[in-house]
C-alpha cells in the first residue's frame, strides 16, 4: 500500500509541475498596447504664380513662356487663379468690299528654348481643397475699333471662339465646356466653362482647337457693308474666374 501511495503522489507532482509551467507561458505570451500620433496641416498656397503648360501636351518639367512682347494682365495669383490667356491675333487682312470671315493666328509661345505654335488657350487652376467647383466667363468690351478715331468700329463683327477642349495632368473629373461661342460686343458675359462639385480641380488648359490643320476655332466675321479704314483695330476681352459654379 505504501508503494501506491508513493506512485499516486508523484503522479500529483508531475501533473502540477505542468500546470505552473502552461501558466507561466501565458504570462508570458501577454500583449501591451499604446498610441502614437500622426498628423499633418493643410494650408493654402503662397499664391506665386503657375507656370503654364503646353495646353495639348502638357509638361509640368517643361513650361512654356510667353512672348515678352506680348504680354497681358495675366497670371491672376491665388488659390483659384487664372494662369494664362492667351492674346488673339488676325494679323494683316485685305480690304474687302464683301463679307469675310479671318482665322485668328496661333498662340506663339517659347517652348524648350524654340518658338512654337499652340491653340489660343485659358488655363486656370483651382488649388483651394475645397472641391466646390468654379465657373469661368468671358466678356467683349465693345466692338473692335481703330485708336484715336472716332466712329471707326466694325459695325456687325462677330468674334466666336470655337472647338474649345480640356486638358489636365489632375486626373479629376473635367469641367463642363461651352464648345462654341459668339461674343457679345456689347459687353455681354459668355460662360465658357463651368466645374460642379468635386470637379474642376487642379490646373486645366482650355483650349480653342487641337492646332492641327487649318486654324480657324477662333474667327472674326466682317460684313460686307462694314466700313474699314487702313487703320489697326482693337477691343480687349475680360476673363472671370468665380468661385462658385452658375
Amino acid at each position: 500500500m505504501n508503494i501506491k501511495k508513493i506512485g499516486m503522489t508523484g503522479f500529483a507532482f508531475v501533473s502540477i509541475a505542468t500546470i505552473m509551467l502552461a501558466t507561466d507561458l501565458e504570462v508570458k505570451a501577454a500583449s501591451v498596447t499604446g498610441d502614437s500620433k500622426a498628423d499633418i496641416t493643410f494650408k493654402l498656397g503662397q499664391n506665386d504664380p503657375i507656370d503654364p503648360l503646353d495646353p495639348i501636351n502638357p509638361d509640368p518639367d517643361e513650361p512654356i513662356t510667353p512672348d515678352p512682347d506680348d504680354e497681358d494682365g495675366f497670371p491672376v495669383t491665388g488659390p483659384l487663379s487664372i494662369d494664362y490667356v492667351s492674346n488673339i491675333h488676325f494679323g494683316d487682312a485685305k480690304i474687302s468690299g464683301s463679307a469675310a470671315v479671318y482665322n485668328a493666328k496661333m498662340d506663339n509661345v517659347n517652348f524648350s528654348g524654340t518658338k512654337k505654335d499652340v491653340p489660343n488657350f485659358v488655363q486656370v487652376s483651382d488649388n483651394r481643397g475645397s472641391n466646390e467647383g468654379w465657373r469661368l466667363t468671358v466678356k467683349q468690351n465693345g466692338q473692335f475699333k481703330a485708336d484715336n478715331v472716332e466712329k471707326t468700329e466694325l459695325t456687325g463683327a462677330e468674334l466666336s471662339l470655337k472647338e474649345l477642349q480640356a486638358t489636365s495632368l489632375s486626373g479629376n473629373q473635367a469641367p463642363t465646356l461651352v464648345a462654341n461661342t459668339v461674343l457679345n460686343p456689347n459687353g455681354g458675359v459668355s460662360v465658357v466653362a463651368t466645374a460642379a462639385k468635386d470637379k474642376g480641380m487642379g490646373t486645366w488648359s482650355l483650349s480653342y482647337g487641337d492646332g492641327t490643320g487649318t486654324y480657324d476655332s477662333i474667327q472674326l466675321a466682317v460684313p460686307s457693308s462694314t466700313k474699314k479704314l487702313e487703320k489697326a483695330y482693337k477691343t480687349t476681352l475680360t476673363w472671370e474666374l468665380a468661385e462658385v459654379p452658375a
